[in-house]
């Protein structure tokens, strides 16, 4: 296997990328980039309580495809364009 992909339908609403990739080495590594809070019907919610959680139900969800559980996650890094939406963000 070269690469896979795990399209959950939510990455090629805004770009021209899949939302993640399975790579074969020794090891098997999924990559992802860009998981938007967007629904898959292009719906953005209102807060960004609503916007992480569905982001991380899109992240659940290429693990799930990938055979992959949360413990499986190695490094996540996140961007919030407010530091007000930090608290909601982080409970």
């Amino acid at each position: 296997m070269k690469h896979k992909i795990h399209d959950v339908g939510v990455a090629g609403q805004i770009g021209k990328y899949s939302d993640a990739i399975e790579t074969a080495s020794r090891h098997r590594w999924l990559h992802t980039s860009g998981t938007p809070g967007l629904s898959k019907d292009r719906q953005l919610p209102k807060d960004v309580t609503g916007q992480a959680e569905l982001a991380w139900a899109h992240i659940m969800q290429m693990l799930k495809n990938a055979g992959m559980t949360v413990e499986d996650i190695v490094k996540v890094t996140q961007y919030l364009t407010r530091t007000d939406d930090i608290p909601a963000y982080v409970r």
